[in-house]
């Protein structure tokens, strides 16, 4: 499995306490971050893009993994699109800001 960039991981770890996600729930989120980051590499699919998350919400689907979790996941990976500001359209530039932050 890929590593999460540090800086990346440090900016999701800020973000997270920030929103108030309780620390027992924090491992959770990094875990279904670094799961969606190995799943991007994985299949060629760009982790900045809102977009790719339905594709990895089947994955889960496939894994059988319960609604929870997917709900779960889907909350981790909202606020990791938050981190990297990726309100941008699908297929825009990055900024140096995500660059920087993804390793992209």
């Amino acid at each position: 499995m890929l590593a999460i960039p540090p800086a990346l991981d440090r900016l999701y770890d800020t973000l997270l306490e920030r929103k108030g996600v309780a620390a027992e729930y924090r491992p959770h989120y990094r875990k279904w971050l670094r799961f969606y980051w190995d799943f991007c590499h994985k299949y060629n699919v760009e982790p900045t893009d809102r977009q790719s998350f339905p594709v990895f919400r089947e994955k889960l689907r496939t894994k059988n993994q319960s609604e929870a979790q997917i709900t779960q996941a889907y909350h981790a990976i909202s606020l990791y699109y938050e981190t990297i500001g990726s309100d941008r359209p699908a297929h825009g530039g990055a900024s140096c800001a995500v660059r920087c932050a993804t390793g992209r």
